[in-house]
């Protein structure tokens, strides 16, 4: 676990706790993306979900269970 920073946590205004990251690098017509999948500790019960999408250290697309929820209702 550790504390960070980044454009989701930032709009906590506060830091959080990874609790737990899994990540798989891909190559798309020959750029390589790193995905991430995410748990954030936001305090003692409260924890979040985060997913985003890495060009070396950019990030080029990020969201959270919360916006992403439209997509997948049926």
């Amino acid at each position: 676990m550790h504390k960070l920073t980044d454009p989701l946590s930032a709009e906590i205004q506060q830091p959080v706790t990874v609790l737990h990251c899994n990540a798989i690098n891909t190559s798309i017509n020959g750029t390589e993306y790193l995905l991430e999948s995410r748990v954030l500790q936001l305090d003692a019960a409260t924890h979040r979900s985060e997913y985003r999408v890495l060009r070396g250290q950019v990030i080029i697309k990020d969201w959270a269970e919360g916006n992403v929820g439209q997509y997948f209702q049926t």
